[in-house]
């Protein structure tokens, strides 16, 4: 089965490359990915996969409609997989009159306006568009859009052991600059309104009085002009109130597991949380979880057992959990260890795998039923024209 993945996108999410690295461990596979430039094609050129580029991105225009037919046409794909919405887009429009199924992968919720209408009457009129979902994103029902369960490699994502753990934290530490005794929390994830970390920063100075130990580390990164607009709010919020020793936005983290291992807990405070990816990965790791109780935070999260939820909004609740967690390590222990074996028996990569593949074996399923409801017909049509002549 082929698979050509295409990413639009200047920047890419860590939830596609999760998703290609998914896609790389099933043998029954021959994928292959046209995007611009960058982070994804070199972490996927050494395991043997083709890449195209994808010579320009920003706002679509007629030469990548044209790139991307052309690769359709050259490769002769069975299923072109969208990892984001421009890219499905482009996808349905470049395809105008082939059979060829495309999927678009849904990684966010996707906000009521004018564009969401045009998306989803572009879904509806195209029978050869496919939704992969994550919670919350597509609400309607339809036998065209297919759940992929969230998923972290349990091998990859594991606890340190007590040696370790002390070389993470103190590596971590020293990294940015903070003493060995302080209080470490995080928030992971793309810096953009919707995750709400200037929330989290004007939030600091309560948390602070409390926890005078405290620091927060920030990583991710801005992707559109409007997250770009956000990351300097937050820049201006921690230099007004005069956090810049408490607080570091440390960029994207290519290597995770050792940083979740590093600090004491993570911060989950978005305003609506459709996949979860950091939260499966820090409970994998053995880390607590402090999160908004929205979205699929309630799901993998039962509070005060293997994680702690607070209601949106709610900073205070956020401190008192907080301050509990800061109060004792075993106690954080404890509820790390919790927090990884609920994840590690419902989320594991292996279940995701083979998701997936039954989507894909669905998608292309339906492909054949049109066809062969298409070919029907049109013997109906005719045996109809012959008894009327």
């Amino acid at each position: 089965m082929r698979i050509l993945f295409i990413s639009y996108a200047g920047a890419e999410s860590r939830a596609e490359r999760a998703l290609l690295c998914l896609t790389e461990r099933i043998r029954a596979l021959e994928i292959s990915l046209l995007s611009p430039a960058g982070d994804l094609q070199k972490q996927i050129l050494p395991w043997g996969v083709e890449c195209r580029l994808l010579n320009e991105s920003g706002a679509p225009s007629g030469r990548a409609i044209a790139q991307i037919r052309n690769r359709v046409r050259e490769w002769k794909p069975d299923i072109i997989h969208a990892l984001n919405t421009r890219s499905g887009v482009l996808a349905l429009l470049a395809t105008v009159g082939m059979s060829v199924r495309v999927v678009w992968q849904a990684q966010d919720v996707c906000s009521e306006s004018p564009l969401t209408a045009v998306i989803r009457v572009l879904l509806a009129a195209s029978a050869r568009a496919h939704v992969v979902r994550v919670d919350g994103y597509l609400k309607r029902k339809s036998d065209r859009v297919h759940v992929l369960d969230k998923a972290i490699d349990p091998i990859l994502f594991h606890p340190a052991t007590r040696t370790d753990r002390r070389v993470d934290a103190s590596s971590l530490r020293n990294e940015f600059g903070f003493s060995t005794g302080a209080f470490v929390v995080a928030m992971v994830g793309r810096i953009t309104a919707s995750q709400g970390q200037l929330e989290i920063i004007r939030a600091f100075p309560a948390i602070l009085a409390r926890i005078p130990r405290a620091v927060l580390l920030i990583a991710g990164t801005p992707l559109s002009k409007s997250d770009w607009e956000y990351r300097a709010r937050m820049d201006q919020a921690i230099k007004h109130l005069e956090l810049t020793g408490r607080i570091c936005l440390t960029g994207e983290q290519q290597n995770m597991a050792p940083f979740y291992r590093g600090i004491d807990a993570l911060i989950v405070n978005s305003a609506a949380e459709p996949f979860g990816l950091s939260i499966l990965e820090a409970m994998a790791c053995g880390r607590p979880v402090v999160a908004a109780d929205v979205g699929s935070a309630r799901k993998f999260i039962q509070s005060r057992l293997n994680g702690l939820l607070y209601e949106t909004g709610n900073y205070s609740e956020l401190a008192e959990h907080l301050v509990g967690l800061a109060a004792s390590l075993p106690g954080r222990d404890e509820m790390g260890a919790r927090a990884r074996e609920s994840v590690t028996c419902r989320f594991t990569i292996d279940i995701q795998r083979t998701q997936l593949l039954a989507i894909y074996k669905r998608v292309l399923d339906t492909k054949h039923h049109l066809l062969r409801t298409t070919r029907f017909n049109s013997k109906q049509s005719d045996a109809t024209e012959r008894a009327r002549l």
